[in-house]
């Protein structure tokens, strides 16, 4: 990794101790690759141990929790003790703050499970601290201070827009692998696998579908989870500790739940459709993005420049916006007429936006974004990275176009634009070139990718070839997208507003629910058609020709 692109990505100068900790990195991937060929060899799937060792995770952290609640209850029963709760009278208990977002879900400090790792909302005030700032202005013995009424940060509705595009894309993705687009071991059940001689024209077309799906959509996904962990991080006081506390509940509690009721759950579902004998078997699955963002969210605790992300976050994370035309943050608070209001406010929200001028930061040319980031990283390295795992999964994580080193420079750019304020302003604006002229890159690279799947799949050259159409094509699908919907999904409504809510409950039970409706399917085909689903020993996907129609039908 170059040392210019870790100071793009985390923001630091890379001194000597950074380098140390990057050379860290760099040893534990190696140590891992180690591990990963000795479980090859004994047949063990390396996925089976992220899960055992994020299984000792979660029950540390529920230790601990339940530890630290049942001080909490000590020290209150105490302090009602001393408060000389008497004769019945009554008492108000002191409960955590609770938080309602903005779309209505509420949550407490003390262990409400939160599922959402790229949350895009961030919580009003306490009501607990507006009373007690009421409190404080209706003291004779105080300077008066206004009020602080209900308010919000400002808020990136085109990136709740786009988890849900990207929610909705993985679902139909994983639908289409159950219709053999994915080969015959790329999921859990199907029909109409890829690999056999007698492919339907259906099939052909979703195998393209999901080839160009693979080379951005969970990058995407890691680079607006990056944008939300540098603030998350923020929140929590740049505290390693309480940062990746608030990890393990958000992301491996859901995710060891996955694996180990709804995962196999859908591989029991798959081998009784198959008529294979029935075994219990827990996995990653589809909650593999899980364990690898908490992974890199560790990283970064490890490699962030706690004074450049202060200075980074000066000035934009204390900017609150009041809904009843008052502003104020911890160094301001006092009243303001309606004309020094407006000024006050644009002045604030243009010193968000402009952080990014203040630090000198430059917006990556056409050619830096295409040879550096679309080339060299995305298609050199990760060209490397595919060779040396040598199996289609590297702990969980699928190893194709667009993954690994691919996620790595996509949730690193989350944090960059984070930082910087780059999706405070337009991005088409930001381009060195016109958006014509940008978009129509971006075409010829979706071409050059459609034309690598089908005129030279599995050729001798295609893996060369691959690496170097689908790193750029990565790097400008993702910025395409983002751009796309930050001019025309910037909004909220009710229905947005709930999808939103319901993404990640619908990314972790999706699998099951395809492999169930997957094996209706069967059964209705097998019952109907008269023409029997067959499938091998070794495969989850049946070789069984099945016509277009019938294929269009069931997808």
């Amino acid at each position: 990794m170059s040392c210019d692109f870790v100071s793009c990505c985390f923001r630091i100068n890379v001194p000597t101790e950074k380098y140390r900790t990057i050379g860290n990195w760099v040893g534990a991937f190696v140590a891992a690759l180690i591990l990963h060929y000795i479980l090859l060899i004994l047949g063990i799937p390396s996925d089976l141990l992220l899960v055992v060792v994020a299984t000792g995770k979660v029950v540390q952290w529920a230790l601990n929790s339940n530890a630290d609640d049942d001080g909490r209850n000590n020290d209150n029963a105490f302090i009602q003790g001393e408060g000389g709760v008497e004769n019945g009278s009554s008492s108000t208990m002191m409960t955590p703050p609770t938080n309602q977002n903005a779309g209505g879900s509420t949550s407490t400090e003390s262990g409400v499970l939160q599922v959402d790792p790229y949350d895009t909302t961030t919580s009003p005030l306490s009501q607990q601290q507006q009373q007690q700032d009421q409190n404080d202005n209706n003291s004779p013995m105080t300077t008066p201070i206004l009020p602080r009424p209900s308010a919000q940060r400002l808020r990136y509705y085109f990136l709740d827009n786009l988890k849900i595009f990207l929610t909705a894309l993985v679902l139909t993705h994983h639908v289409s692998c159950a219709f053999g687009a994915c080969g015959s071991a790329g999921w859990y059940l199907g029909v109409g696998d890829d690999d056999n001689e007698a492919v339907t024209a259906f099939s052909e077309v979703l195998k393209i579908f999901t080839f160009m799906n693979q080379g951005y959509f969970m990058t995407l996904f890691f680079l607006i989870s990056g944008f939300f962990t540098a603030s998350s991080y923020d929140r929590k006081g740049k505290s390693p500790a309480m940062f990746l506390q608030d990890k393990v509940k958000r992301l491996l509690v859901p995710a060891v739940v996955c694996s180990y009721t709804t995962n196999p759950l859908a591989l029991l579902i798959s081998q009784w459709s198959r008529d294979q004998s029935l075994f219990y078997f827990p996995h990653a699955g589809a909650c593999w993005y899980l364990y690898w963002l908490y992974i890199f969210c560790f990283a970064y605790t490890t490699l962030a420049d706690e004074k450049a992300v202060a200075s980074a976050a000066n000035g934009q994370d204390n900017v609150i916006v009041e809904e009843q035309g008052v502003v104020r943050d911890d160094d301001f608070n006092r009243q303001q007429s309606s004309a020094t209001l407006s000024s006050t406010v644009e002045e604030h929200v243009t010193a968000a936006a402009d952080v990014s001028s203040n630090q000198s930061f430059q917006f990556p040319s056409t050619k830096t974004r295409i040879v550096k980031y679309g080339l060299l990283f995305c298609g050199f390295y990760m060209l490397i990275v595919a060779v040396l795992t040598g199996v289609h999964t590297f702990y969980g994580m699928p190893i194709f176009i667009g993954s690994f080193v691919n996620d790595i420079v996509m949730f690193t750019a989350g944090i960059t634009a984070k930082r910087y304020g780059v999706f405070d302003r337009n991005i088409a604006e930001q381009l060195d070139v016109s958006l014509i002229c940008f978009r129509s890159i971006v075409a010829i690279e979706i071409a050059a990718m459609i034309f690598v799947g089908i005129l030279l799949m599995w050729s001798p050259i295609w893996y060369l070839v691959l690496g170097l159409v689908a790193g750029p094509y990565c790097v400008d699908m993702n910025l395409a997208l983002l751009q796309i919907f930050q001019v025309t999904a910037d909004s909220v409504s009710s229905l947005s507003r709930k999808l939103a809510k319901a993404a990640y409950t619908v990314y972790l039970i999706h699998p099951l629910i395809i492999v169930c409706v997957t094996a209706v399917y069967i059964e209705a085909y097998n019952t109907l058609d008269g023409i029997q689903i067959e499938f091998d020993d070794d495969s989850p996907v049946s070789p069984t020709t099945i016509g277009n129609g019938d294929m269009a039908m069931g997808w």
